[in-house]
């Protein structure tokens, strides 16, 4: 069952009636669960998968298209889609592979290409507004990107709480190999990349105590062995997830998830967006907002020549649920307001 489904009928009754016409399942009494072992409920009778989830189709405003994070899922926008009041059309563009039967985009620039597409059947022309949460930003900002290539309108890219490219890669070091790592301060794991050279790391490494040194082979060690460890479990994760869908099963619940990230992890790190000329509104969580270095531009002010427009929203990192989704909403919609004209 798809979760344009779910969205399209929101009462038990509603969804009843659905499964009896598309499956021949029979509603049952209250309390019983629907249960039917010959019909295929991942299935959308007579439809097509799509990306595009109309959560909330109806209104008179220009339609809000917006972007999963890195689980693949949209069902995490329905509080915000509830804020944003019956007469904003508010679409979900949700990752290829959250059925379990297809694999997932590892490439942002190919996954923004699929959610045009999409996003085109149900308006055609722009000016659009584009969103994305988390790593959905990212993909948000390509689309526009690739929209403006071929001459079409956008009015707004909101990055909900999306974070720095920069940072976002930096975050991912320890998927590089194991043999550009030295061991750091108090064991941190450093990569050959940083400002200090490999000569000078050995150095200060061989001018500790004996004691510091193997504080500091003990921490690297540990570091390594975690991320060998992570990297068994992602192959694994990646290797019954193609399994199945290449017999053609569908991958299970527990695996969809890590399945997902692992494949959009490797797709964020990849990914080199470009600058990009057009309205761009970052929506910062406090506690990204603490982690940033105060020192530099974000990545995002450098891509967008220093024209960015940032909001920050006191809580967590998922500012789309509550108690921090309110906020979010209000900020939201005066920035759809004020770009409504464009």
């Amino acid at each position: 069952m798809s979760l344009a489904t779910l969205f399209e009928t929101p009462t038990v009754a509603d969804l009843a009636e659905m499964l009896q016409t598309a499956y021949g399942v029979d509603g049952g009494r209250a309390g019983e669960t629907i249960v039917n072992s010959s019909a295929n409920l991942t299935l959308t009778a007579g439809r097509e998968w799509t990306p595009l989830v109309p959560i909330q189709p109806k209104g008179n405003k220009r339609p809000f298209f917006c972007v999963h994070g890195g689980l693949g899922n949209v069902m995490n926008f329905y509080d915000l889609t509830r804020y944003m009041g019956p007469d904003q059309p508010f679409y979900g563009l949700q990752a290829r592979g959250v059925d379990g039967r297809q694999r997932p985009f590892r490439d942002i620039p190919a996954m923004a290409t699929c959610y045009i597409k999409a996003m085109r059947a149900a308006q055609p022309e722009g000016p659009y507004s584009l969103g994305g949460f988390s790593m959905g930003g990212e993909v948000a900002y390509e689309m526009a990107r690739q929209l403006t290539a071929v001459g079409q309108e956008v009015a707004l890219v909101a990055l909900l709480d999306t974070l720095d490219p920069m940072m976002a890669r930096e975050r991912h070091l320890l998927e590089l190999p194991t043999d550009t790592m030295l061991p750091g301060e108090n064991g941190r794991v450093q990569n050959n990349d940083a400002p200090q050279s490999e000569k000078g790391r050995w150095a200060r490494f061989l001018g500790k105590s004996q004691t510091e040194k193997m504080a500091s082979v003990r921490g690297f060690t540990n570091k390594a062995v975690k991320r060998v460890t992570h990297q068994v479990e992602k192959q694994s994760v990646i290797w019954r997830s193609q399994m199945l869908i290449r017999l053609g099963r569908t991958v299970s619940q527990s695996l969809i998830g890590p399945y997902l990230w692992e494949a959009h992890t490797d797709a964020l790190v990849a990914y080199r967006p470009q600058p990009y000329d057009g309205h761009v509104v970052l929506f910062r969580s406090s506690e990204l907002k603490g982690m940033e270095p105060s020192d530099r531009p974000s990545g995002w002010e450098m891509l967008t020549d220093g024209r960015l427009i940032t909001h920050i929203i006191q809580g967590t990192h998922n500012i789309v649920k509550e108690p921090y989704v309110g906020e979010l909403a209000r900020l939201l919609q005066t920035t759809l307001a004020e770009t409504s004209s464009v």
